[in-house]
């Protein structure tokens, strides 16, 4: 293992340089039986590695690197773990083969989650049967597991500190490995994100799109989990989820082409979280239409009408006269607007902007829409 990151540090300089910041310790219960990390040491099962050949180990190496480097560690909150490891490890997998590296058999490999980050892969990921077997276990898939000491037990200071050290330490890395010629194009633009972090938008859709209430069995959709064993049972499932309004910021400054993405994401979201009804309102100083779907309507379409100021008070004071509360209000627009006179509404409000990314609001949360 000492020699797999000697080679590292010479053949692929941004992944040996971190590398060096990891304490490797021989230990296999710490390394859940292949390899692991903490974000400050490198566990692994020595009886495993010793199986492994020399591009192995370095490829071992480099995914542990990633892990630390990508955040993963902390970007958890309160994901399940086995499937948070699942998806940071499709994404590092898809990263580090692209780059030529050799990985141990028995890793998550999927070509598709090449470019996606974790959160977005964790969401949209199947579910097998191996993935319940608890967050204390090693999977078979598992070759490159995540400890989870410091972002449970770590105070929030001691976290942020940490996430500092890795952000200095992935840019000098970086800055290194671009000096010496050897810093790949994927890599860097899969790095952008812990050195310019953004937050991904449709991330925060799911959040607010709460998962549905499954509370009644459906024998007309087959549960998958148990067909491979040739016994056929019903899935819980309900359109327990109630309403979700979305507003539609038409002042002229919201082009077709944004609307457009938007609309094929709030469907794809909806189609998994199957809300009772989607409402869609378009307002610049008024509400000029309002259109509501249902899952038979899907998918959801929008356009633009309007073109005036910018005031979202009135589709706010529409939503608030519904007969049923929606479970949270979605604001597409370029946030030049106040927020100041906008009665609070009783549910979660996201707003998406397409435009500044200074902008306060007085209620909700702010995510920026990159096309």
């Amino acid at each position: 293992m000492m020699k797999a990151r000697i080679a590292l540090i010479l053949d692929h300089p941004f992944y040996g340089t971190l590398a060096l910041r990891l304490k490797m310790i021989a230990d296999a219960e710490q390394s859940r039986g292949t390899a692991s990390t903490d974000g400050t040491h490198l566990y692994y099962n020595p009886e495993w590695t010793e199986k492994l050949d020399k591009k192995e180990r370095e490829g071992l190496i480099a995914h542990e690197v990633m892990h630390c480097a990508l955040q993963h560690i902390l970007r958890r909150q309160g994901r399940d773990p086995n499937l948070w490891n699942k998806a940071c490890d499709y994404v590092i997998n898809a990263q580090l083969k692209a780059q030529g590296f050799k990985l141990p058999e028995g890793g998550c490999f999927d070509d598709q989650y090449k470019d996606f980050t974790a959160e977005h892969t964790y969401n949209i990921m199947p579910i097998e049967p191996e993935d319940n077997q608890g967050g204390g276990s090693s999977p078979s898939w598992n070759f490159g597991g995540m400890s989870d000491a410091l972002s449970d037990d770590a105070s929030e200071s001691q976290q942020a500190q940490a996430q500092q050290e890795w952000q200095v330490a992935v840019q000098q890395a970086a800055n290194a490995a671009k000096m010496m010629g050897k810093m790949p194009m994927e890599l860097e633009r899969l790095l952008s994100d812990v050195l310019d972090p953004v937050i991904d938008w449709k991330t925060m859709l799911y959040k607010y799109i709460h998962v549905p209430v499954k509370d009644d069995y459906n024998w007309g959709r087959p549960n998958r989990r148990f067909l491979h064993a040739g016994i056929i049972l019903p899935t819980l499932y309900s359109h327990a989820m109630g309403d979700v309004a979305v507003i539609v910021d038409t002042s002229g400054s919201i082009q077709q082409d944004e609307l457009n993405q938007y609309a094929g994401e709030v469907s794809g979201v909806g189609e998994d979280t199957k809300p009772r009804k989607v409402h869609i309102l378009y307002c610049d100083t008024r509400v000029h239409r309002h259109d509501e779907f249902e899952e038979s309507d899907y998918p959801i379409t929008m356009d633009a009408v309007g073109g005036g100021g910018t005031d979202m008070e009135p589709a706010f004071a529409e939503i608030a006269k519904f007969d049923v509360q929606p479970e949270c209000i979605i604001v597409l627009t370029d946030m030049y607007l106040s927020t100041e006179h906008i009665d609070i509404p009783e549910c979660d409000t996201l707003w998406i902007s397409t435009g500044r990314t200074d902008a306060e609001v007085k209620f909700g949360e702010i995510t920026k829409l990159n096309l």
